[in-house]
């Protein structure tokens, strides 16, 4: 595997991303992220942005656990907003039905575990940071090794 200068090979020899769409890499460079509208001006409900930290505590505990326990893996979904992945950890940063933890995902790194995910779910996030290097770093933090990464992106 070729290494460009300045950043380091994987330390776990292990595939980051996987191709599950049979989609294809773009040239083309990532638009930056929209900002967010006034939520009083759009007539939507108010969403309450994250905190730069928040902490999991006893709730992402409880859900490893039972996920163990039950014999299934522990999904965590990046960005989940109202549509979480079914038996997912949602993780997103205003708070909506359906997210675990309200967390900002641009603030690094996660209050998460290392390791601690069988399966990372980026289901139309990606496109929205200007910078993607360091939440890949961050979800290579977060999975277990051999676990699965799963984006899905408009682009």
């Amino acid at each position: 595997m070729p290494t460009l200068p300045g950043v380091p090979r994987p330390a776990r020899g292990r595939a980051l991303l996987e191709d599950v769409g049979g989609g294809r890499s773009s040239p083309l460079p990532l638009a930056p992220a929209r900002p967010r509208r006034s939520a009083g001006a759009s007539g939507l409900p108010e969403m309450r942005p994250a905190l730069a930290h928040s902490a999991p505590g006893a709730e992402f505990e409880a859900y490893l656990r039972r996920r163990r326990r039950e014999g299934q893996p522990a999904v965590l979904d990046l960005g989940c907003g109202a549509h979480k992945t079914e038996g997912a950890f949602g993780i997103d940063s205003v708070s909506l039905p359906g997210v675990d933890l309200v967390h900002d995902l641009e603030a690094r790194p996660y209050p998460l575990p290392d390791d601690c995910a069988d399966q990372v779910v980026l289901n139309h996030v990606v496109e929205h940071f200007a910078e993607t290097l360091p939440l890949m770093e961050e979800v290579w933090r977060i999975a277990r090794p051999g676990g699965r990464v799963l984006i899905r992106t408009p682009h």
